[in-house]
């Protein structure tokens, strides 16, 4: 299997070189063929432009190969851990955000002069997000306010 990309992008390298080649022997004979009738030239320019559609199908291709090839999954990241649990916006450019990473959970605000960390919330459960209290986001802002003062 390890073979496969190689195989793929050696093929690729190979038609485009042959095509490459075609064009080229095309391209010197068109003085002559600039002489010869309306037919011969209308069947000359077809070949130009099939060669040139060939040449993009042959890359397409070489490309999708590419892609789908065990390449990249050598390279692939792991699932994100930092994310934004919930956000209400406060008027122009300014926000609460509650973000979470991993099971920590914090209580951010945003605005023009920048980010602000407001408080530590209580660390979620390790279950996951479907045991997170499901209050209203204002009831829990104001149980932190009071906790505060």
């Amino acid at each position: 299997m390890k073979g496969r990309p190689l195989f793929g992008l050696s093929f690729l390298v190979l038609t485009s070189v042959s095509i490459a080649v075609q064009a080229a022997s095309v391209a010197t004979n068109t003085s002559s063929v600039l002489q010869q009738s309306p037919s011969t030239l209308l069947e000359t320019l077809i070949r130009i432009v099939g060669a040139f559609f060939l040449v993009i199908a042959v890359f397409v291709a070489g490309v999708w190969i590419f892609k789908k090839s065990r390449f990249f999954s050598l390279y692939q990241s792991s699932p994100a851990q930092l994310k934004v649990l919930e956000s209400r916006s406060l008027g122009y450019r300014n926000s609460l955000l509650v973000v979470g990473y991993y099971h920590h959970r914090f209580l951010v605000s945003v605005s023009a002069t920048g980010v602000s960390l407001l408080s530590s919330l209580p660390d979620a459960p390790a279950e996951g997000p479907a045991s997170l209290d499901h209050s209203p986001f204002s009831e829990q802002l104001n149980a932190l306010q009071g906790r505060k003062a």
